[in-house]
């Protein structure tokens, strides 16, 4: 019995997932998006492109790298061009360090709240995320507007760029609440149209 549990383990330690393989037609499609819309927004840093292995649309900026899913290229190249260009964006204009520091600044509150009350420290948990959220909204509006002007450079006007942000807004969460880092979507088309 002991010995067919350390086989049992060994076979286990060397089974291993399969790597994430990503399908050779995504490649030269970001490449080229990456080629237009780098003419027109240019990033503050150095910005290495990933491809995520999930169906659900979505992108991020962290750290020195975007993030683009699967499921986003589902879209057509307008659409993902204003997406990296709006990612872009954020990293043109700060917004992960801001973020960063409006996180630190209300914990480092909390911290002298939680020395003259002992206790209100814990409030951190959810007094940050709403402070840090409700701060991406106004950086989310920037960030479109940025990629807005991207887009205009690349050819894709305004018209074009609601119709983008109305075919997102099929696809993915509304926004807009109180907890989410995001504004609704209908504000976010004003915004562009306001421009």
């Amino acid at each position: 019995m002991k010995k067919l549990l350390i086989i049992i383990f060994l076979i286990s330690g060397c089974a291993h997932k399969q790597p994430y393989i990503i399908p050779p037609d995504l490649i030269p499609r970001i490449e080229q998006i990456k080629i237009e819309v780098l003419e027109c927004i240019q990033p503050r840093n150095e910005i290495i492109f990933y491809i995520a292995n999930t169906n659900e649309p979505n992108a991020w900026l962290y750290e020195n790298g975007i993030y683009f899913t699967e499921g986003l290229f589902e879209f057509d190249d307008n659409t993902l061009k204003f997406i990296m260009a709006h990612e872009i964006a954020h990293d043109k204009l700060g917004h992960v360090e801001d973020r960063k520091a409006v996180s630190y600044v209300t914990t480092g509150a909390m911290l002298v709240l939680n020395a003259i009350i002992p206790g209100v420290g814990l409030l951190n948990w959810v007094v940050n995320p709403a402070v840090v959220n409700n701060f991406s909204k106004k950086q989310e509006f920037e960030a479109d507007s940025e990629a807005s002007r991207a887009c205009l450079c690349m050819g894709i006007s305004i018209k074009e760029q609601v119709e983008i942000l109305r075919g997102l807004q099929k696809r993915t969460l509304e926004g807009g609440g109180f907890w989410d880092q995001h504004p609704s979507w209908d504000e976010r088309v004003k915004n562009i149209e306001s421009d």
